[in-house]
């Protein structure tokens, strides 16, 4: 009696085992990446519902270079990244 009980606890510990490792197979195989662009920081891909946004703190006035280089910057990080 006592060796069909080890033997029906190995095969427990084996078919869990088992489902363990195909759990961790399926999430590994359908684990989404996300890819960030460097500039932005934002995600390569944009669906419909991701937005940019771009925050200035207008409380300081800006010198005209400061200016001219944000609208710059901005210009560059609105241009379409292939």
């Amino acid at each position: 009696m006592r060796k069909n009980k080890k033997e029906l606890t190995g095969y427990l510990l084996i078919g869990l085992f088992l489902i363990i490792v195909a759990i961790a197979i399926y999430f590994l195989a359908t684990k989404k990446t996300i890819e960030l662009d460097k500039v932005t920081g934002c995600e390569k891909v944009a669906g419909p519902n991701n937005f940019y946004v771009i925050i200035l703190d207008n409380t300081d006035s800006l010198r005209t270079i400061q200016k001219s280089n944000v609208r710059k910057k901005i210009k560059i990080w609105l241009k379409p990244h292939h």
